[in-house]
């Protein structure tokens, strides 16, 4: 019965050496043996002046009306008249091709058109 008091108070003993050693004089905010130091505090002077207030959300947009634009010719593009995404009116000129080949033919046309005129009088 004497073993079964000692082992408790053996105990107990333990616990309270860790608490005072826990609570001892360390150089710890509450328990340092120097004075308490003042905290550091910095001072700041409003202004008032006007914040705007501004919100970006994301997002994406889609056109109200696509038009598709399809070449009526062919032929190399010269000059691009009217800028990518811009407004453009019925009948505006959009692109410049290159007229060579377009000559060529109208020149080839007419000489076989004089050939042709040239054999009807022989």
């Amino acid at each position: 019965m004497r073993q079964q008091l000692l082992l408790p108070a053996a105990l107990a003993v333990m616990a309270a050496a860790m608490l005072l050693a826990a609570c001892g004089s360390g150089g710890g905010q509450w328990g340092g043996n120097g004075p308490l130091q003042p905290p550091q505090v910095t001072a700041t002077t409003v202004h008032r002046e006007a914040v705007p207030i501004g919100i970006e959300l994301p997002g994406r947009t889609s056109a109200q009306l696509v038009a598709q634009v399809r070449a009526r010719v062919d032929g190399i593009v010269v000059r691009q008249e009217s800028k990518d995404g811009s407004e453009v009116k019925a009948g505006q000129r959009l692109y410049k091709i290159d007229p060579a080949p377009y000559v060529a033919a109208l020149k080839s046309a007419e000489a076989v058109l004089q050939k042709a005129q040239a054999n009807l009088a022989s």
